[in-house]
């Protein structure tokens, strides 16, 4: 993967890199990228408007007057030009000279070599971002001669330009993405914008007011017209706020969309001037209340980055995807709605509609994914649009189909993830669940109908109820495949090979979470879906596994006005919303992207600020302190600053939420000489902490979050050694990050300490992260000779089952993890731990006992012991008895898991 930084403001073509002398950075791990998304100078201003009737060409356009002179421009004229000289776009009414009205910028110049040298001049296309092009801006939040919903405008012309930049780079596993500097009069400074609290203040009463008054017809859930979104007109003030702010821009009311659409006589009530005119003062008394009460932090007293949105960051998930066979693609970024949207910029889109109700059946997640709910949610395209999958993997004679799935749980059966179908017998393919099984039910000459499944092996379990990345693959030559996680998982059935898909059906539909009859529902989230028309490698599906999924940008806060600092330097993180409540914030370096290697710059006390003020909880680098950042910075790699994680609490929502870091030093500036925290608040007109009473106090014991977790759990297990906690989270020295075993599950773990809201899911990871650092301490001691060294000092792991486990050789297993666990200092049965508030000795020892013992205390008779006295262990087949050396290190390996997954470990 190579991933650029430059210094110069990219015009439109990703793979440009190096330019102006400049030395490129490659950034391992992180894919760095950042065009501006400036408006469109011409064409129109910004609010929706109608196609252009005095327009000559009403048909679809024909062919370029010259030859495409490069394969980028044919690229670009296949997936770009073509598609926006359609006659359902509408862009060659205007955007081409020869018309009666023209308007530049002529980017559907009848020339495809013009036209293209008008994109990337002018930054029309960002293709190393596409959604953050100006041509997306312009069609979807702006609505210009948009030929659908600005959602779907938005998300055609994203496809398009994504298209253009995988057609670039066709057959690759990888994109060349650049950071570019972000100009200095485009650097947010803080207390700039005016912010919506979290909890509604007083001057949103008048809003409320005329919205529940005049709007309650259609938008709230049980509107008497209909129901549409959001739900701003609702009773609830709260509620109300909440959804209406979306509609509303503090910093130009005149600006706010439930200004604007009133003046489109969007169902205005009156006269829809003087209504547009009322909303628009009722906003602005908001904005004024806000104001009043509106709080920053001294810039003179403290050291400030500038101020980003996690939208103001560059998307990097999923950057480096293999991408050039997709032919259907969703991501779920709506956040809202009915209709999943097809992002694959192959016509016709395959558009999903939503099936049952929205928060019942399913619901949509804001770091982008869908949840099914209950048997009645699904989503379905129609067999029209469908048909693409007929004719493209018809033709290919191969096809994979991708997703990034969470299952709802390892009980369901016979249940369709994906599937090109109509119902249970009659389908073209299926992506389904079987309890722990992922299946894949296929049509050709050599399968017949489809009838028989590929399963995952049930003895593996590789199905689990947590973030997995599953493809499956059929192609003549090797037949069907599924690989979980990047990794085959050894399946296949010979009969496979060898047939083609000349009984494919053209009538069915691409079905997500069940079939069109709603026989075989599933429950579960899905994050990403792709179909591709061909059978992926074993090295693509690889690419695809380690690009990740959902909503993760890049964000670099820009520290050059500070005092001391080289022009064009960043403190770069990456971010993501960790789940409906929270931000992820992790690997923060510093980069230089003017080439230049700083000297004697010290930073120490980093600490993460959000909407105005330092967050209160989740603060992870405050201890970080380097004494020149030159030490380890290197070109290519900048100089990385912490390899801990941390989450903030969601305030607002990522469209809104503002971010800045604070340092107790940095470069000539330092807090402690310019700031004294014994002196006044700076912020000393903040509002006074809440009362807290019974129903608002919060209970004196907590969880352990996500790294607590991980850190506690090598701790105590003495595997504290960097290259084997790197081999358990399979993180590199760099910052760079791949999903082993905690990264994987790290989305499962709790993101607050608030004991209230720990969940079952919880628990499974922390079992599965668990099972990875016993596995890990168990082989060790078996690779171990006897002694000291040993953690389990004094078992014999070369015993099989039936022998090794005594009450004395329990004990040897029991006693290390009571001291580590429990830090128990007095290990007899009747002690007690060292910690009041811990359970007692003897009553941890009762369960490990019952779990070995078959649920009594050991009696000194071996075969009472629940793992070695199962019916494996007196089968008389040889190979089929488990009485073994393997059985003895499973036991120990499940007691370990039992123990160190527990409540002792987690709270805190």
């Amino acid at each position: 993967m190579k991933i650029t930084m430059e210094n110069k403001q990219l015009a439109g073509s990703a793979h440009i890199s190096g330019q102006s002398g400049r030395t490129p950075y490659s950034i391992k791990g992180m894919l760095l990228c950042a065009s501006l998304a400036l408006m469109l100078a011409a064409c129109g201003g910004g609010k929706d408007s109608q196609r252009n009737p005095g327009g000559n060409n009403k048909e679809e356009l024909g062919a370029s007057i010259a030859t495409a002179q490069n394969k980028d421009i044919l690229a670009f004229e296949n997936n770009v030009w073509k598609e926006l000289r359609a006659s359902d776009k509408g862009c060659g009414d205007c955007h081409r000279p020869d018309v009666n009205s023209p308007q530049q910028p002529y980017f559907v110049d009848n020339d495809v070599n013009e036209a293209y040298d008008v994109v990337v001049s002018k930054g029309l296309a960002n293709t190393s971002s596409p959604a953050d092009s100006k041509l997306v801006d312009k069609v979807g939040p702006k609505g210009h001669n948009c030929w659908a919903t600005k959602e779907k405008c938005a998300s055609d012309m994203t496809a398009y330009i994504e298209a253009w930049a995988n057609g670039y780079v066709k057959g690759s596993s990888s994109r060349e993405i650049t950071l570019s500097p972000i100009p200095e009069e485009q650097q947010k400074v803080i207390g700039d914008d005016l912010l919506f609290p979290p909890t509604y203040p007083s001057g949103y009463q008048p809003v409320h007011n005329l919205l529940t008054q005049y709007c309650s017809g259609c938008h709230r859930s049980d509107g008497p017209q209909q129901q549409q979104l959001p739900y701003f007109a609702v009773t609830d003030i709260q509620d109300s706020y909440d959804a209406a702010k979306i509609k509303i821009d503090l910093n130009n009311p005149a600006n706010s969309e439930l200004v604007q659409r009133l003046q489109l006589e969007h169902n205005c009530w009156d006269v829809c001037s003087e209504n547009a005119a009322e909303m628009q003062a009722a906003i602005e008394g908001l904005a004024a209340d806000i104001a009043s009460n509106n709080v920053k932090l001294d810039e003179s007293a403290i050291i400030i980055s500038r101020v980003l949105t996690l939208l103001d960051g560059v998307q990097s998930s999923g950057g480096n995807r293999y991408e050039a066979s997709q032919i259907a693609m969703y991501e779920f970024k709506s956040r809202g709605g009915d209709t999943v949207l097809d992002n694959s910029g192959v016509q016709p889109a395959i558009n999903l509609a939503l099936y049952g109700t929205e928060g019942v059946d399913y619901r949509w997640l804001n770091n982008w994914g869908i949840e099914i709910l209950t048997s009645q949610g699904r989503a379905q395209g129609d067999t029209a649009s469908s048909k693409k999958l007929h004719n493209l993997i018809k033709l290919s004679g191969q096809y994979s189909i991708e997703a990034w799935v969470i299952p709802g749980n390892v009980t369901q059966e016979m249940a369709n993830i994906v599937s090109y179908s109509v119902n249970g017998e009659s389908r073209n393919f299926t992506l389904g669940q079987t309890m722990y099984n992922y299946d894949f039910f296929h049509r050709s000459s050599t399968t017949g109908t489809g009838e028989t499944a590929l399963s995952t092996p049930n003895a593996d379990e590789v199905l689990q109820a947590t973030l997995q990345h599953v493809v499956v693959t059929y192609d003549a030559l090797n037949g069907r495949q599924i690989f979980v996680n990047g990794q085959s998982t050894g399946v296949s059935n010979p009969a496979d090979q060898g047939g083609d898909l000349l009984n494919w059906h053209n009538s069915y539909a691409l079905i997500l979470g069940n079939d069109a009859d709603g026989d075989r529902p599933w429950q579960g989230t899905l994050r990403m879906v792709a179909i591709h028309d061909r059978a992926l490698t074993p090295e693509q599906i690889q690419v695809n596994y380690e690009a990740e999924v959902g909503q993760k940008y890049l964000m670099p806060f820009a520290v050059s006005h500070i005092d001391g600092m080289p022009p064009e330097s960043y403190i770069v993180f990456e971010v993501s919303q960790y789940d409906e409540f929270s931000y992820l914030f992790s690997t923060p370096r510093y980069v230089n992207l003017a080439g230049n290697t700083p000297t004697n710059i010290d930073l120490s006390g980093m600490r993460l600020g959000m909407n105005g003020d330092e967050v209160a909880v989740g603060q992870a680098y405050p201890n970080v302190a380097i004494a020149n950042l030159a030490d380890g910075y290197s070109e290519g790699q900048g100089r990385m600053l912490s390899n801990i994680d941390t989450i903030i609490e969601l305030q607002n929502g990522a469209d809104f939420d503002e971010f800045f870091l604070t340092f107790e030093e940095l470069a000539d500036k330092s807090r402690s000489t310019d700031y004294n925290e014994n002196d006044a608040d700076p912020v000393a007109d903040r509002p006074a902490l809440p009362i807290m009473t019974a129903d608002t106090m919060s209970p004196d014991i907590g969880v352990r979050t996500f790294d607590e977790i991980n850190a506690s759990m090598a701790k105590v297990t003495r595997i504290n050694d960097w290259e084997t906690v790197a081999a358990i989270n399979n993180r590199d020295e760099s910052g760079g990050e791949k999903l082993g075993v905690y990264v994987l599950y790290r989305q499962q773990f709790p993101a607050v300490e608030n004991i209230e809201g720990f969940l079952p899911s919880h628990q499974m990871a922390i079992a599965q992260l668990a099972l990875a650092y016993c596995d890990e301490r168990v082989n060790r001691d078996v690779s171990m000779p006897p002694g000291p060294a040993r953690y389990f000092q004094g078992f014999d792991f070369d015993a099989i089952a039936s022998v090794a486990f005594t009450p004395a050789t329990i004990s040897q297993i029991v006693d290390p993890l009571l001291k580590q666990i429990l830090n128990a200092k007095n290990l007899v049965s009747d002690g007690a731990p060292n910690l009041s508030t811990q359970p007692a000795v003897s009553d941890v020892r009762l369960e490990i006992n019952k779990l070995i013992n078959e649920g009594e205390i050991f009696a000194g008779a071996p075969d009472r012991i629940a793992m070695t006295a199962a019916a494996c262990m007196t089968d008389p087949v040889p190979e089929n008895n488990c009485d073994n050396v393997k059985r003895t290190e499973q036991i120990v390996k499940a007691t370990c898991t039992a123990v160190l997954g527990g409540a002792a470990m987690l709270i805190q």
